[in-house]
């Protein structure tokens, strides 16, 4: 049998539908049977870094996502779904942490005092969890030793007004001067004072003797103390060979002790010894990096000496910071769907590609493949009577019959998409070319839905001879569900003069920017 340009074109995109949700299940790991979770909040200063999506992890383990983002009392409370095989306890906290310089941010879940947290009970659903400030990252550093630089300038520019000047040039003068006057001055107080001196070293003679004098006096009391000292020595000597026993016993005991424990003590001597040299080693290389950021050497030398080389890097930082923030803001997605019409029994298959540069507006590049001819002549109705002389094989026809058929022009020539959108609360306006003819749309968005649900209107192919109105306009509700996949249907041509009007049922699956680096990469998908 052979087949025609539509049936293989709806077996090409189901083949390729079929590819790219096992290769998207089998490479990120996806499991239709989302597990049981639970939610849990915390509340931060500052919710800079993390959105929807954001990874939740403990011990550097995914144990969740970040479900969304409230402003509650001038602080960010961030909803977090959590794996229910993983458990959370009340003593755990939440921080905020970033994975490099320029990487992305997550959510680390820690426990504060692990044998407390165990002995407790998980926190139940929709539980509160501590949070504490995350540790400074290389931005606020450079921003510290940024103030230090300006600091140290301020500090050098005021000691350049005082002392650069000639009134600074003046007040050092001034200083010597001061200074020569002073020495004049103890010159001449010495030389004035000198009978004083010759004074106090004649009293200190005369003390000196007193005190032989004194001696002579108290000579027996001398002879005494030394006859008292002589006795202490000869009970001394007495006592010598059992205090000698003494510490002989201590000695040896002391050196059993030793003896016993000199494996110990020499593996103790030996660390000892392997730490002070690398203690050693450590100073060494401390010194000399302390020594070459103060001689303006090296990057982190020049950063603390240099305002010149500071302000190139920090210029060279915010023009990076600029550049992935303009990545980040750049969104891509793509649409795979087919719709199939019950008035030809024949498909529409689309391709789009979504280009949003800002949450406000995107673009839209795609190519359908369609059996319809918008534009030209839709169909040909033909009518044929049959009469008792030319009746269709194997029928009678007792009277003259006529009968009209319809002879639809199926044409599996590609079009073109190239649509502006612009985006207005729940509302999305589009403009451009639509199946390789002029047309708008508008998109309305079911409130509460996430963006899930939506009602959309199309209208292009204006002024052509296809047996239409004015226009083909087709109108549809879609909805979106796994976060990929998504089915419309609607009516098609719902204008049209020839009762060419037809209901369109369809799917598809749509990708983002995230998954198609996912898809690319290998990477796991969040």
């Amino acid at each position: 049998m052979k087949l025609n340009k539509e049936t293989k074109v709806g077996l090409f995109t189901v083949a390729i539908l079929i590819i790219l949700v096992f290769f998207s299940m089998k490479v990120g790991k996806i499991n239709l049977f989302k597990p049981p979770t639970y939610i849990i909040s915390a509340y931060f200063a500052s919710a800079n870094g993390i959105s929807t999506g954001t990874n939740v992890e403990m011990a550097g383990i995914k144990v969740g996502t970040v479900k969304k983002i409230k402003l509650e009392n001038g602080q960010a409370r961030v909803y977090m779904e959590i794996n229910s095989k993983y458990k959370i306890y009340p003593d755990y906290t939440a921080s905020i942490r970033s994975m490099s310089l320029l990487g992305e941010s997550y959510i680390s879940i820690a426990p504060a005092n692990t044998i407390q947290a165990l002995s407790s009970k998980p926190v139940p659903e929709n539980e509160i969890i501590k949070s504490y400030k995350s540790p400074e990252n290389m931005s606020s550093l450079i921003l510290k030793f940024a103030k230090t630089a300006d600091n140290l300038d301020a500090v050098t520019k005021s000691l350049k007004k005082s002392i650069g000047t000639k009134t600074g040039e003046h007040k050092i003068k001034a200083i010597l001067a001061n200074i020569a006057e002073l020495s004049d001055n103890l010159n001449r107080l010495v030389y004035l004072n000198q009978k004083n001196f010759n004074v106090i070293m004649t009293n200190f003679a005369g003390f000196s003797r007193n005190i032989n004098g004194l001696t002579v006096e108290n000579d027996r009391a001398l002879t005494k103390t030394i006859h008292n000292f002589k006795a202490i020595s000869d009970n001394l000597r007495q006592e010598l060979p059992s205090i000698t026993d003494n510490i002989k016993i201590v000695s040896a005991n002391l050196s059993d002790i030793l003896t016993k424990n000199k494996s110990n003590i020499n593996r103790s001597l030996l660390h000892i010894r392997k730490d002070t040299k690398q203690l050693q080693l450590s100073l060494n290389q401390i010194y000399g990096i302390s020594s070459k950021i103060n001689k303006g050497r090296g990057t982190l030398g020049k950063l603390v000496n240099r305002s010149s080389v500071y302000n190139n890097l920090n210029g060279s930082l915010k023009g990076i910071n600029n550049l992935v923030g303009g990545f980040n803001s750049f969104k891509v997605g793509m649409n795979i769907n087919s719709q199939y019409l019950d008035r030809s029994n024949g498909s529409v298959t689309e391709v789009n590609v979504r280009l949003q540069p800002s949450p406000g507006h995107y673009y839209v590049l795609g190519v359908d493949s369609t059996p319809v001819n918008y534009g030209n002549s839709y169909g040909e109705t033909q009518t044929t009577t049959y009469t008792t002389n030319n009746p269709p094989s194997g029928e009678f026809y007792p009277s003259s019959v006529t009968t009209n058929t319809t002879q639809y022009s199926n044409s599996n020539s590609l079009k073109f998409n190239a649509e502006i959108a612009k985006n207005f609360y729940n509302w999305t306006f589009l403009a451009g070319l639509m199946y390789s003819t002029g047309g708008v749309g508008v998109n309305y968005y079911i409130p509460y839905t996430n963006r899930n649900l939506k009602l959309y209107a199309r209208a292009f192919g204006f002024n052509s001879n296809n047996g239409s109105a004015e226009a083909y306009v087709n109108a549809g509700v879609s909805y979106t569900f796994l976060r990929h996949l998504f089915v419309d249907t609607g009516y098609d041509d719902i204008f049209s003069k020839n009762n060419n009007r037809s209901l369109f049922v369809g799917g598809g699956i749509k990708f983002t920017d995230k998954d198609l680096e996912y898809l690319l990469a290998g990477s796991k998908m969040p």
